[in-house]
């Protein structure tokens, strides 16, 4: 029984705490009082409300277009993207894009102004493993990213994947936090990303379904212990 509960648990969405990232997928260092939570099919990092400076870091994971590869994801993040921001366009700004690794796996890393948010720097990490693409990316306003970006730099050297990835870590979405203005986080790189979901639903179990038929599951044994419990006193 304790394999069984260990398991779901560990199908369930990433326990996310200040301190350190944790999901079956990726695992990283947090800035300092950094915490996250699970929303919309993404996971949103931010720093506490009274803090001085404003942060947010957005992990997601989606499929990729079939025949993409770590060189068409740099050619891509060398190009402004386009982000709506009240019912108006906004081009980003590609500072650079290259490829880097972290402990041992080949990430590309590009940095625009205006990424997500009008004046705003983000740097984006993007990388493939096991037929998914995983998305990391580190927003500040400008006045606020230098003096978080010491601790973005130790985040990003903590990347490491975990495990094998399966379809059923992919989330379609990205969401914000409300420590910055509400948007539309990384609309502009929703073209390298397999859309069509017809080849994509019903292959395969959403984590939101994963937590509900964990919950039901974890329900019925306690039952059953319960009556078996109840049986031997008889």
């Amino acid at each position: 029984m304790n394999k069984l509960i260990f398991f779901l648990t560990y199908l369930l969405p990433a326990l996310c705490f200040s301190g350190q990232f944790n999901s079956a997928f990726l695992t990283f260092d947090l800035p300092k009082n950094w915490s996250c939570k699970h929303i919309a099919g993404s996971w949103n990092c931010s720093n506490p409300n009274n803090s001085k400076t404003k942060g947010l870091i957005v992990v997601t994971t989606k499929k990729p277009k079939i025949g993409s590869t770590m060189s068409s994801f740099k050619s891509k993040l060398l190009q402004p993207k386009k982000t709506t921001w009240n019912n108006k366009t906004i081009l980003s700004e590609p500072q650079s894009a290259e490829e880097l690794s972290i402990r041992g796996q080949k990430w590309i890393q590009a940095t625009h102004l205006n990424g997500e948010i009008p004046n705003s720097t983000t740097k984006y990490l993007i990388t493939i493993k096991n037929g998914l693409a995983i998305l990391v990316t580190f927003t500040a306003q400008n006045q606020d990213y230098p003096k978080l970006s010491s601790s973005f730099l130790k985040s990003i050297e903590s990347l490491r994947l975990r495990g094998k990835n399966s379809p059923t870590t992919r989330n379609q979405n990205l969401a914000q936090q409300n420590s910055l203005p509400t948007g539309q986080m990384s609309q502009g790189l929703d073209e390298l990303f397999e859309t069509d979901h017809k080849k994509t639903t019903g292959s395969a179990l959403t984590m939101g379904s994963l937590q509900k038929i964990g919950i039901l599951v974890l329900i019925l044994l306690g039952v059953v212990f319960f009556l078996l419990s109840k049986k031997r006193k008889k």
